[in-house]
């Protein structure tokens, strides 16, 4: 299979595993809300676009615990997750990755969306893209049917690959690879780069990556994200 990417970025500096949370902060003053753990789950997963850019932003919760991904194809590409055990009315829970980007969620719309009998209630937040100060605001919808988070993750040699994917409810999709060294907690990030859609096969969950092969995906379930933090992966 021919692979077409559309961009390649070295990147020598950035220190850390590049999917870790720095830090997780609940801002703001509010009521307090009937903690999104005691809820039932309805609708665990969000994606949609972040306005005015080609990247795609998804969310998985259960109401303990938060992971994103949101990448553009081309040179953004960020992981985040943390626990979040409650969260307060009118409060936001703000993430920073590895790579510099921050998430800021709004609390009540997460509470909401989650526990939602309808397909209808959108969680908002907003962005900032790794090395800018620009905060971008955005609404996305519960997912349906193949939409939502996919990863895989691959090692040859001392690099380490984590590639994800985002498919949005209209069938668009975004993709990009983080390549670190391997052999220490504390990992430089080596390269990132994007993926076009033919490299994610979603009938056979396998996908092909530039150097790395044919690799096994999986989808960003509650399931699947809790088993990325008790295993303490990126």
């Amino acid at each position: 299979m021919k692979i077409s990417l559309t961009s390649r970025v070295r990147r020598a500096t950035v220190m850390l595993t590049a999917g870790a949370v720095l830090s997780v902060a609940l801002a703001g003053q509010g009521t307090t809300a009937t903690p999104v753990h005691a809820q039932s789950i309805l609708h665990p997963a969000f994606v949609g676009q972040i306005p005015g850019t080609d990247a795609l932003i998804g969310i998985v919760s259960d109401g303990n615990r938060i992971a994103a991904y949101f990448c553009d194809s081309q040179y953004n590409a960020a992981w985040f997750r943390a626990e979040i055990s409650s969260v307060s009315a009118g409060n936001s829970i703000e993430l920073r990755s590895n790579t510099g980007a921050f998430l800021r969620i709004e609390a009540s719309s997460l509470n909401a969306g989650l526990a939602s009998e309808t397909s209808s209630v959108n969680v908002r937040g907003a962005i900032e893209f790794s090395g800018t100060t620009i905060e971008r605001a955005f609404e996305i919808s519960p997912a349906v049917g193949n939409a939502g988070i996919f990863r895989a993750d691959a090692q040859q040699g001392d690099r380490v690959a984590t590639a994800g994917w985002i498919v949005s409810n209209d069938n668009v999709v975004r993709g990009g690879v983080v390549v670190e060294s391997a052999g220490s907690q504390s990992r430089d990030v080596l390269e990132t780069f994007g993926l076009g859609p033919e490299t994610l096969d979603i009938p056979s969950m396998s996908a092909t990556l530039p150097d790395f092969g044919t690799v096994t995906v999986f989808k960003l379930d509650i399931e699947t994200m809790n088993q990325l933090f008790d295993n303490q992966a990126n």
